[in-house]
C-alpha cells in the first residue's frame, strides 16, 4: 500500500502522541501544553525544527487555546482534554504540514 504525505504525518503524529503521558480531563492549560510541546518535540526529535506551546489568556471555556510556535512561526490550536486522539492528530497535521521536507522514499 502507496502512502501519501498526510498519511505520513498523520502516522507520525499519532506515535508522538502515543508516547505522551494522556492528559486527565481535568487537566491544567499549563498541563495542556505541556503535552503538546512533548508530543511536537517527539515528532521533530531528528531535525533542527524548534518547537514551543505557550497558553494565550482567555476567557474560561471547555477549549483551551495554545499558540505553538515552529521555527519562529506562529499557529494556533484549539485544544480540549477530551479530544480523541485521531482529532488532536488531524488538527496537528494541519498545522504542520508546511513545516516538513517531502518525505524521500527509502527502500527498507
Amino acid at each position: 500500500m502507496k502512502m501519501n504525505v498526510n498519511q505520513y504525518l498523520r502516522f507520525g503524529l499519532a506515535v508522538a502522541l502515543s508516547c505522551c503521558t494522556p492528559l486527565a480531563e481535568d487537566a491544567s492549560e499549563q498541563d495542556a501544553a505541556a503535552y503538546i510541546a512533548e508530543a511536537l518535540r517527539v515528532f521533530f526529535s531528528n531535525t533542527d525544527t524548534h518547537v514551543d506551546v505557550a497558553t494565550v489568556s482567555h476567557p474560561q471555556s471547555i477549549k483551551i487555546p495554545l499558540i505553538i510556535t515552529i521555527d519562529d512561526e506562529q499557529r494556533l490550536l484549539w485544544f480540549y482534554p477530551q479530544m480523541s486522539l485521531e482529532n488532536l492528530t488531524k488538527e496537528l497535521e494541519g498545522l504542520v504540514s508546511d513545516c516538513i521536507a517531502p518525505i524521500p522514499c527509502v527502500p527498507a
